[in-house]
C-alpha cells in the first residue's frame, strides 16, 4: 500500500465520529492508501448543514477551512481525495457559501495530480453510505458494494440535491 487519502467531509463529528473514520479507512484499504485523513469544509463541529445558517455572519466572506483543507491536500503525501461532505445543500444565506466552498473545493482539487473519488458519483457523506450501498446493490455486503460504487471522478461537476 502506498499513498495518502484525504477525505473532505462537511465538518468535524458532535460524537467519536468512528463509524465516520471507519468508513474512511474502508475506502482508504479499497483505493491502495496506506494512511488517511480528515478535513472539513467546515472546522467547526455541527450536526448538519442546516445549522450552518446559524453560524454565518452576514457580509463577511467565508473561507473558513480553506487553509486546512489546501495544507491536507498540498501535502507531498496526498495522492487521493475522498468527497464526502454531504449531499444535501443548506438552505437560505448558507447555501450560497456552501455551493461557493464546493466550487472553491472542485477548482483546488483540479489543480493538483491527486485522484478524486466519491460513493456513487457524489460526496455522499460516509455515515450514510449504509444506505446508499443498500439501495444501490441490495444483497451485497457493505465492503463489496461500496468497493463496487467508489468512482473516479475525472471532469465535471458533482451533483447536488
Amino acid at each position: 500500500m502506498t499513498g495518502h487519502l484525504v477525505a473532505v467531509l462537511h465538518s468535524p463529528s458532535l460524537t467519536s465520529g468512528q463509524r465516520t473514520l471507519s468508513r474512511v479507512a474502508l475506502a482508504a484499504d479499497l483505493l491502495d492508501c496506506a494512511t488517511y485523513s480528515v478535513t472539513n469544509l467546515w472546522p467547526s463541529p455541527m450536526r448538519d448543514v442546516t445549522k450552518l445558517n446559524s453560524v454565518l455572519v452576514p457580509g463577511i466572506p467565508l473561507v473558513v477551512g480553506r487553509s486546512q483543507i489546501r495544507s491536507e491536500l498540498e501535502s507531498p503525501t496526498t495522492t487521493d481525495v475522498l468527497l464526502a461532505y454531504g449531499v444535501q445543500l443548506p438552505t437560505g444565506s448558507a447555501r450560497a457559501y456552501f455551493r461557493d466552498q464546493i466550487e472553491w473545493l472542485e477548482e483546488f482539487c483540479a489543480l493538483g495530480d491527486r485522484r478524486v473519488w466519491t460513493l456513487g458519483g457524489r460526496a455522499f457523506h460516509p455515515s450514510r453510505w449504509q444506505r446508499v450501498t443498500h439501495r444501490e446493490m441490495p444483497g451485497l455486503e457493505f465492503g463489496d458494494a461500496v468497493a463496487e460504487l467508489i468512482t473516479l471522478q475525472r471532469s465535471g461537476k458533482l451533483k447536488a440535491t
